[in-house]
């Protein structure tokens, strides 16, 4: 029992990370699209 739940949480510890690069993928790439319009 333990151990699924260990799993899960590891699963959705890296869907969240996944999520979190995607975030700054896309800061970064407004970003960067603000400066060129500037």
């Amino acid at each position: 029992m333990n151990q699924q739940l260990n799993d899960l949480r590891q699963k959705s510890g890296q869907d969240n990370d996944q999520a979190l690069r995607e975030v700054q993928d896309t800061r970064a790439k407004s970003d960067q699209a603000v400066k060129e319009a500037q």
